[in-house]
Order: structure tokens, then sequence, then C-alpha cells
């Protein structure tokens, strides 16, 4: 059984081969003599083969030749509209005569013995303007609508499925030069099958399910989407539709539910990923994409979109007459530039009822017993994606160690999955402190708590007592901890953490920061938008280098610093989740964070009661010696931020190590003395007991 595209192959070519006739049969009236051609008794006896009977005469068979033309006009229609072709014609509204031209030229190419026919009508090989006014017999008026058709705006040059031939010389007429039709032109209108191979990197063909029952969805989003799909799918000329532009974070399904539209319009999807190459190589293959959409009658979904190459694909996309999808990745929504009407659909993480269903969906496929998954609901605001792709990497962990997938494998895999994302930008800060490592005063504890006590009450404040109606932005909690080095400011970070069961991400500055103009802010979006669903605390160490005060605009560096510290502010300002941020330098910070902070603690350096508590726990009973070391001494003789303390005491246990002896006051004091010099303070000749007390203190140590 012959397909649509074969029987209107077949009737095209047989149509052609009786235009090719008839340009010989007339020539051979006007007196041209082909009997000494071996050409021409080629061609003849294959024109004998496909007639019934012998021809009388050239002039008698020229009749036949126009009955026979006539005769297969109505049947040639009906196979061009049910193969693409027909489509095509509607979509680029081509007229008869473009129609034809496109045919003939890559007909040959389908049917190499009509290359020879033509070849022998025209003195020439090769299908050039002058040969196809020659077979469709143009008159004057219609060879200028010839010409027209190579235009460079016309639709079948401007999508590159024809060009003119430009190896000739500059002298050669126009009509002269050869027509030459793309060869992925040719396989998609007669086979229709697979995209060309140098699509392939980039795109991909979708057949989707109209329907949207089977995905998880807001009731406001499904009831938005289901009435898209429901005009799409009555719309009979999608050039008049909109583009639907869908935005939202990677694996909120952005690209399966513009299939799913396009399933509903009757189409598939032809499916582009730009972020596979540079701009020039992406606008190369875009262009290859519409014009396969076009042929195909597919809509085209392209995405996800970088946000450097938005403008020049928007602007690729300009006359694109057909229905088309962009997918942008962010939370906000993109600023795009074009006179085409636009329908946006903002797409985020899934709600906690929509989250629960999706894992509780996602787990049937797999080997697990009853789960408690309350910590990866509550703990993560993931999309589909990340939920699917998290339960498929725990069951591969689980697999291969033949046991069933625990909620920790599932956690590995939420955290790969983010992770993933975020590439370099962060480092896991792994959580090995408690309060119990914590030497601060009693009112700097305080507020500590308070501060965790926003994690807990937020509901009840924002949502049961209605502060949330009247705070917009600023709900996030952001806290400041300056102070000397070694203070402890990293460390209370990890505590914060542990304490709201939150993983400690601190950012990269050296990944981050960049020379050039907006990447550092597109770089802080990406890590703000992810934190954003993991619930983790951000921690900014020395975030004077981010967050320095603004001056003058007086070169482009300073005005590019500018920018980066009015994005953070705005940024940390409408963050919904914690961030702690660290400096020795809080002169240097701009004054504007001040505002934005939830908590903003100096840290000092110990006072003795807290060093003595810190060398305690830096100097442990089961240390071989410790017990003897006169921590009261050192306390009073060393004011030493917590970090130095910390420093010492793990040098002199490994200088106790090495000389294979219990620790002693003496090796204490010599760290103590080797860790002032590296911190470039200059240290005195000191006792190796505590009995001499009339040393003081600034005649020991001087800064």
């Amino acid at each position: 059984m012959t397909t649509p595209i074969e029987r209107w192959l077949d009737v095209e070519l047989d149509r052609l081969w009786l235009i090719g006739e008839r340009r010989l049969r007339r020539m051979q009236c006007s007196g041209v003599d082909f009997s000494a051609s071996p050409a021409f008794r080629a061609i003849e006896a294959l024109l004998a083969a496909r007639r019934d009977r012998p021809i009388e005469s050239p002039s008698a068979r020229l009749i036949e030749i126009e009955r026979a033309l006539a005769a297969c006009t109505d049947p040639l229609w009906t196979a061009r509209a049910a193969a693409p072709i027909g489509a095509l014609v509607t979509r680029l509204a081509l007229s008869s005569l473009e129609l034809d031209t496109l045919v003939a030229t890559f007909a040959p190419l389908v049917d190499p013995p009509l290359a020879d026919l033509f070849a022998l009508v025209h003195s020439r090989r090769g299908v050039d303007l002058g040969l196809l006014g020659e077979l469709f017999e143009l008159d004057r008026r219609r060879r200028l609508a010839l010409l027209a058709t190579v235009d460079a705006d016309r639709p079948l040059v401007r999508w590159s499925m024809l060009s003119l031939d430009g190896s000739g010389s500059s002298a050669t007429p126009v009509t002269h030069r050869q027509l030459q039709v793309s060869p992925d032109v040719i396989s998609t209108l007669s086979s229709g099958r697979e995209l060309p191979s140098g699509l392939l990197p980039y795109a991909t063909l979708r057949t989707a399910r109209p329907e949207l029952d089977d995905l998880i969805l807001a009731a406001p989003l499904r009831r938005e989407l289901e009435a898209i799909a429901s005009g799409f799918a009555v719309t009979k000329d999608t050039s008049k539709l909109p583009w639907v532009v869908l935005w939202g974070p990677s694996g909120a399904g952005r690209r399966e539910i513009a299939t799913r539209i396009a399933a509903a319009s009757g189409r598939d999807a032809l499916v582009f990923d730009p972020s596979n190459g540079n701009e020039a190589e992406v606008l190369a293959r875009l262009h290859l994409a519409q014009r396969e959409a076009l042929i195909r009658g597919a809509a085209l979904v392209v995405g996800p979109i970088p946000e450097n190459l938005a403008q020049p694909i928007t602007e690729a996309l300009r006359r694109y007459p057909e229905l088309a999808f962009l997918v942008m990745t962010g939370t906000h929504a993109p600023k795009i530039a074009t006179d085409r009407a636009l329908h946006e659909i903002a797409l985020g993480p899934l709600c906690h009822a929509d989250a629960t269903q999706l894992w509780a969906r996602a787990m049937e496929s797999i080997s697990a017993g009853e789960l408690d998954l309350g910590s990866l609901i509550d703990g993560y605001r993931l999309t589909p994606g990340d939920i699917l792709q998290a339960v498929k990497t725990a069951d591969a962990s689980a697999r291969a160690q033949a046991r069933a997938v625990r909620v920790a494998d599932l956690r590995l895999g939420v955290e790969l999955r983010l992770r993933t994302q975020l590439g370099d930008l962060v480092e896991r800060v792994e959580g090995t402190h408690s309060w119990s490592d914590l030497v601060l005063p009693d009112a700097d504890l305080d507020r500590l708590f308070e501060f965790l006590g926003r994690k807990r009450h937020a509901s009840v404040v924002y949502e049961k007592w209605g502060l949330a109606n009247r705070i917009r932005y600023g709900k996030g909690m952001i806290a400041l901890f300056s102070g000397p080095p070694g203070t402890g400011k990293t460390m209370v970070a990890g505590v914060i953490a542990s304490e709201l069961s939150m993983d400690l991400y601190r950012v990269d500055l050296s990944q981050v920061v960049s020379k050039w103009a907006g990447e550092t802010e597109k770089q802080l979006a990406q890590i703000f938008d992810i934190a954003e669903r993991t619930q983790a605390v951000l921690l900014f160490d020395e975030a004077d280098s981010l967050f320095a005060k603004r001056g003058s605009t007086e070169g482009g560096n300073d005005r590019f610093a500018n920018l980066t510290v009015n994005y953070l502010l705005q940024r940390l300002e409408r963050y919904p989740g914690v961030a702690v941020l660290t400096t020795n330098k809080e002169e240097s910070l701009d004054e504007a964070l001040q505002r934005r902070l939830s908590l903003h603690l100096r840290l000092q350096l110990p006072e003795v009661a807290e060093r003595r508590r810190l060398w305690r726990s830096f100097l442990p009973d089961q240390l071989p010696g410790a017990s003897t070391i006169d921590v009261d001494w050192l306390a009073n003789r060393f004011p030493l931020a917590g970090g130095s303390i910390k420093n010492a005491a793990v040098r002199a246990a490994f200088l106790a190590a090495g000389d294979g002896q219990p620790l002693d006051l003496a090796v204490v004091v010599a760290s103590v003395e080797r860790e002032l010099d590296d911190m470039g303070r200059v240290v005195w000749q000191l006792p190796f007991t505590p009995a001499d007390e009339a040393i003081e203190l600034d005649d020991v140590i001087l800064d």
C-alpha cells in the first residue's frame, strides 16, 4: 500500500515527464533533428516504455500529452493536498509557479533519468530559470513572476529551500544560473521521517498526548492551559495565534506543556535546544529548524533559551509565520522585545499537596517500603523534573547495592540534582558544629535564638496574624556577622543551618564574580533561584567584596560594581530564605544593607571566661597530658580569638605527637608563639610556667 507521499511523488513525476516530453516534441515540430544524438535515442527508449503504444508523429503526440496533462490536474492537487507539500503551500502562501519551481528543481534528483531529458531539451545539465520558462511555456508576464520566485524575500529563498548557484561568473545571466534545493528539503518532502542530520544535536521531533489530565498541575494553571489548548485546537489559521512564552525553573515541565498544547492543535512539536553552541552556530541551526518545522507542519518549541541569546533568537524568529513556543529559565518574567503577540505562562516548583502527590506517583515504580517523605516535601521546593530525576538516581543507587530505596537515597538524589544545576557556583559546607561548640556572651546567644524563632513562627506571624498582607518583601532571614578573624562567624552560620535542619552552601566568589558586564548578576540570580527551592542557608563569606559601598560612577568599572550591589540588595530583600553574610571589614559594607538585615551580630574577641572555655574544649581529657595544662593561665595571658586558640591547640597536639611525649604547657606556649608569629604579631620571650606574674600582657604581645 502506497503512502500519501509516495502517491504524490508518482503523480508529480509523471506530470514532469509529460512536460519534458512536450518540450521535446515541440522542438521536433520546429525542425530540430535529434536523430544523430545517442542521448535522444536513450531518452526515446525511456519514453516508449512509459507509453502503451508507439507515437504516430511528434505533432500527434503533442495532442496526447496536452490531454494527459489536463487529465492529471485534479489527481495532482488531490495528491498534493494529502502530502506535506500541500500544507506547506498553505503555510507559506506559495503561488502555483513557486510550487512548480520547487518540484521541478528537486525532481531530477529523485528521478535521475528525468535530468537526462531536461539536459536534452535545454542543451545543458541542471535546472535553471531558462529551462523552467521553456518547460512551462511561460509568457513574458509569467517569466517575470518566475524571476520573483528567487527573490531573497520570497518564502522559498528566505527559508533556504531554494537557492541560486553562486559559483559561476558574475557575467552569467540569472536565467542561466542553476537552481539548487537543499537535500534536507528533499528528504523531508519525499519521506517525512527522520530529522536532517544537521539538526540532530539540537532538535528532536515529539508526538505528545493532547490531554493534560496525567500532569500534576495547580488548579489555576490547569484551567489556563486547558483554555489555551482548546483555543489552539479550534483555530485553523495558526499564524494569527500568539507565541507562547513558558518561563520557570529547570524541570518545571515547560517543554512538556508546550508539546501538549501543540498536540491539542493537531501538531507534532519540533523541539530545538539552543544551549549547545555559540551564538552564530545556534542561529544558523535555528534557521534550519524553522524551515523543517514549516515543511512538516510542526509547532516550533525553542528552549531553554540562555539569557544572552534571548534577544538574538527572538530577532531570528521575527518573520516566522507559524506557531512557536519560547521556553525561558528563571523565576521572573523574561523581557522579550517582539512585534508578535505573546501569551506568558509562569511555571514554578510544586506546592506541598502537588509535591506529595508526585512523590507518591514516582515511588510507585520502584522498590521501596513505607517511607516518611515529609522531610523531603517540607525541606525542598522541587519541580516535577527534580522529583523524577531524584527518584531515578535513588533507585539506581539502591539497585547497585541490591536493596530497597531509603529516604537517604532520595535526599542524595535531590542534592545531586540541585548541585548539578548550581555547578561550581557554591560549595556545600558539612555541618559539624552545635550549640555546645559556640562560646559567645549570653546576650549574643539570646539574639541568635530570637533569629531562629523567625523560622519557627513565620506561619503564625505572616499568615495567621496577617502581616504577609502588609509586608511584601523582607520576609526572609538575613544575618550579618562581623568581627575580627577567628571569632567564629562561619561556625555560627553552620550552627544556624544545623538548628534549622537545612544545608549550608558557601558562595564561591571566585566562580561568581566576573569581569563581564551583567555576568556576575546572572550567576547570583541562578544561586538565589535554586537556593529558594532547596531552602538551604546561603553563606556569603567576606561579604564586603560583594556588598561594598557604592561610590561615584566616574569609570565603567565603578558603574558595573554599583549595578551588582544594587542587584544584590534588591534580591536579598525579595529572598524568602535564610542567608548569612560575614565580614571583618564592616566599615566597607554599603549602608543600605543594614535595613535589610534580620540580625547583625558583632562578634568580639572572647573575654577571659570565654577563652577558658575555648581552651578546655580544644584540649579535651583524652589528649595525653591535657589535664596538666593550666587553661586559666592561658586564658588570662593570651587575648586570642577562638580560631587562633583552635589553631594553637591543634599545633600543640601535633608537636607532642611528633615528640612522642604527653602534652605540656611548654609545648602549648610554643604553639601559641608560632601562631602569633604567623599572624604577624611580635612576641617577646615567654615564660614556660605561670609562676612569673610580673609580666603584663602588654609586655608579652605587641600588635
